[in-house]
């Protein structure tokens, strides 16, 4: 389910809390730490030294490009498949 589905429907069913619940989305990169120092660095060593790199993650297929350029990365560092997705 796309987080704006998610999000109105759980806001329609608690209207009282569906700040809250909006703020989930706008403010999730305050629940992330960032960069672990100098990882940054050596993913573009690596890269720049012609080794594959790869990455796994949990994020869903709307967080990854939204936040990832945010905190350290670019999207297009990593080819990537969103779960459930076989290419």
């Amino acid at each position: 389910m796309p987080f704006a589905d998610g999000i109105a429907d759980l806001a329609g069913r608690h209207p009282d809390r569906a700040d809250l619940i909006e703020a989930y989305w706008h403010r999730w990169h305050e629940m992330l730490g960032g960069e672990v120092p100098g990882t940054a660095k050596i993913l573009e060593r690596l890269k720049m030294a012609g080794v594959p790199v790869h990455a796994i993650s949990n994020w869903s297929a709307e967080t990854f490009p939204r936040w990832s350029a945010f905190l350290f990365l670019m999207p297009s560092t990593f080819w990537w498949c969103p779960a459930g997705k076989n290419s």
